[in-house]
């Protein structure tokens, strides 16, 4: 489980990491395989948010990525929805996110409605929303990885979302939160450059026991270890 930290950051998170297994769901790109998915991965730059408040971490617009951060990086563990309630769609996932808290509010301006100021990011990895991306997949050049398996049965391609949040505080969706302070990266386009550029966008779902699992091993394992993000 995670601790939060004061001041220690680095030390904390570095030393948590050291007993985590290594992660199964991160894309492998062997030397000798086709890369289908890795054009996936880093060719979603084209699609655009449908809304003002969601959408592609790698599309993110300009004033968005200038969004000044708080120097906390947040934690959520979000509760298990009740899969068989008919009512509910979709249920709650269980699932862990980041969330930035920011500096200060950010206003969402919107075309003949009031604006809405928002608090903080929440940046997850989740399976891809939208069909016309899985088709855009070239089957026949996946990585060696995973030639043997069944995109869409056996594994799922993931994709790194951000979602300004409005509200301040813990969401309702969480079962718990933790904080870790002292941050450097200072924007918010800068935190999605360094997931980018460390490659940590670049993962996939393995289906096990009817779910789709990942979201932990790529917050724990690939990414909290990375002492230089913290003071």
């Amino acid at each position: 489980m995670f601790i939060p930290v004061n001041g220690k950051a680095a030390h904390s998170i570095t030393s948590l990491s050291a007993s985590l297994h290594k992660p199964l769901m991160s894309s492998a790109m062997t030397e000798s395989g086709a890369h289908a998915l890795a054009d996936f991965f880093n060719n979603v730059r084209s699609r655009p948010w449908v809304g003002k408040f969601a959408g592609p971490a790698l599309s993110l617009c300009e004033e968005y990525r200038k969004i000044e951060l708080d120097d906390k990086l947040g934690v959520e563990y979000l509760h298990l929805g009740d899969t068989n309630a008919e009512e509910r769609r979709p249920p709650n996932k269980n699932h862990v996110v980041f969330v930035l808290p920011f500096k200060e509010p950010f206003i969402v301006e919107r075309d003949n409605e009031q604006p809405v100021p928002t608090f903080a990011a929440r940046l997850s990895m989740d399976l891809t929303k939208e069909d016309r991306d899985m088709e855009a997949i070239d089957k026949d050049h996946l990585e060696n990885a995973y030639i043997d398996m069944g995109l869409g049965s056996d594994y799922y391609p993931g994709t790194l979302y951000v979602k300004l949040l409005q509200h301040d505080g813990m969401s309702q969706a969480a079962k718990k939160t933790s904080t870790f302070a002292n941050m450097k990266i200072t924007m918010l386009g800068e935190f999605v450059d360094f997931l980018v550029e460390k490659k940590l966008h670049q993962m996939s779902f393995l289906g096990s026991d009817g779910a789709w699992k990942g979201c932990r091993d790529f917050m724990c394992t690939d990414f909290l270890p990375q002492s230089h993000l913290w003071h």
